[in-house]
C-alpha cells in the first residue's frame, strides 16, 4: 500500500517537475516520461482500489469469528464505491478518445471535400486558417492553406512540410490521443492536464527537430514565425497538429538551445522504467496473481 501511494504521488508531481526543467532533456524522453507519469497514476489508483476492496473483505473474514462482527454485506459499500470511481475514470478516458477520433474524422472529411490536389500526394490545399496542419489518426493527412502557404519562401515551405511529415511518420496523432484519453480519466487530479499539454508541446518540438535536420534551425524558426503571423485564432480543431502552437518557445529552441542535463535524462528514464514495471506488474498480477515488484504489502 505504501509503495502504491508513492507511485501515485510520483505520477501526480512529475509533470510539474518535468516542466520546470524545460528544454534540458530530449523531447522524446520528455514525452515518454509524461506518459509514464500518467500511467503511474492509472496503475496506482487501480491497484489501490483493488487493495481497499481486498483489505475490507479480509477484515470482514477476520471479524466473522467475533460475535456481532461485520459480515460480507458490510463490504459492499467499499466495493461499490471503488468500482464506481474506476468506472468513471474509464468512462471519461474512453469518451475523450471517442470524441477526439470522431472530431478528427469529421474535420478531415470536411477539409477533403474543399481541398485541391498539390504536387505532393500526401498534401492537399484548402482554406485552412493556418499555414499547415496534420489531421488523422490511423491515416493522417497534411493540409496547407491556399494563400498563407504560398506566401512563404521555398525554404520555409520545405521546412513546414518536413515538420508535418514528421507528425505523419511518427504517428504523433496517436500519441496525442493517448495522452488526452489518459489525462481525461484522471481529471481533476493535479498534473493530468499539465502532462497532456507537455506531451502535445514536445510533439511539436520533435517535428521541429526533424525539420531542422533537413533544412536549418533558422529556416524552421522563420517558418514558425510566419505560421504564427498567418494563423487565425481558434480556427484549427483540437485534434489537429499545427505549426503555430507555442511559437515563442519553439523559436527559442531553434535559435538558442539550452544545455541538456544528463542527470535529468537519467531521472526521466528511471520514471519511464518504473512506469513500465508497474504496468507490467499489474497486467501479470491480473493474469496469474504474481507480483514483479512489491507494489503492495501483505496484510499481517
Amino acid at each position: 500500500m505504501t509503495v502504491t501511494l508513492a507511485l501515485i504521488v510520483t505520477g501526480l508531481v512529475a509533470p510539474y517537475l518535468l516542466r520546470r526543467f524545460d528544454g534540458r532533456a530530449p523531447s522524446t524522453l520528455v514525452v515518454a516520461a509524461q506518459l509514464g507519469a500518467l500511467a503511474l497514476v492509472w496503475v496506482g489508483l487501480t491497484v489501490l482500489g483493488s487493495n481497499v476492496v481486498g483489505l475490507t473483505h479480509r477484515f470482514a473474514e477476520f471479524c466473522a469469528i467475533v460475535p456481532d462482527g461485520p459480515s460480507h454485506g458490510h463490504t459492499r459499500p467499499a466495493t461499490a464505491g471503488t468500482a464506481s470511481v474506476l468506472a468513471v475514470m474509464l468512462y471519461r478516458s474512453l469518451r475523450e478518445a471517442w470524441r477526439t477520433a470522431s472530431a478528427s474524422r469529421r474535420v478531415r472529411k470536411q477539409l477533403t471535400t474543399t481541398s485541391v490536389a498539390t504536387g505532393a500526394t500526401d498534401v492537399s490545399a484548402t482554406r485552412l486558417g493556418s499555414v499547415a496542419c496534420t489531421i488523422g489518426l490511423l491515416r493522417p493527412h497534411i493540409f496547407v492553406d491556399h494563400d498563407a502557404f504560398r506566401r512563404l519562401t521555398a525554404a520555409q515551405r520545405a521546412a513546414v512540410l518536413e515538420h508535418e511529415r514528421s507528425h505523419v511518420r511518427a504517428r504523433h496523432g496517436l500519441i496525442d490521443l493517448m495522452a488526452r484519453s489518459m489525462a481525461a480519466g484522471l481529471t481533476p487530479l493535479p498534473g493530468a492536464a499539465t502532462a497532456r499539454r507537455e506531451v502535445r508541446r514536445h510533439l511539436e518540438a520533435l517535428a521541429d527537430d526533424h525539420a531542422a535536420a533537413r533544412t536549418s534551425c533558422r529556416t524552421v524558426a522563420a517558418a514558425i514565425v510566419a505560421a504564427a503571423d498567418a494563423a487565425a485564432a481558434d480556427v484549427l480543431p483540437a485534434p489537429a497538429l499545427g505549426t503555430a502552437g507555442w511559437s515563442l518557445w519553439r523559436v527559442n529552441r531553434m535559435l538558442d538551445p539550452r544545455p541538456r542535463r544528463r542527470t535529468l535524462g537519467a531521472a526521466m528514464a528511471t520514471l519511464v522504467a518504473v512506469a513500465g514495471a508497474a504496468l507490467a506488474q499489474t497486467l501479470v498480477h491480473m493474469a496469474v496473481s504474481t507480483h514483479l515488484i512489491p507494489i503492495a504489502f501483505p496484510v499481517i
